[in-house]
């Protein structure tokens, strides 16, 4: 690569070359290991959502079992209530 562009051969020429491919290899591993950061940062980041969803699933049923209890005892109360009978009310 050297000899070809600018002409330098030898010992000093197959060193630098070694050196620049070594350079490239161990920059190309930093890229893969940030990548394989990122999409493991990625699958975190999706787990936590669906826990998130889980929990909004879970407060909604929550929030159906107590509307329901609200409704039953309404109900309970309304058959169960007789107003009083009182002669001047209108």
């Amino acid at each position: 690569m050297l000899r070809d562009v600018f002409g330098v051969s030898g010992f000093t020429a197959d060193v630098a070359e070694r050196f620049t491919v070594d350079v490239l290899l161990f920059t190309l591993d930093v890229a893969r290991s940030t990548v394989d950061v990122l999409l493991f940062a990625i699958d975190v980041a999706r787990s936590t959502v669906d826990v998130l969803l889980f929990a909004i699933d879970v407060a909604r049923s929550t929030v159906d079992v107590l509307l329901f209890a609200i409704d039953v005892a309404r109900s309970t109360v309304d058959a169960s209530y007789s107003p009083p009978d009182i002669p001047w009310a209108f």
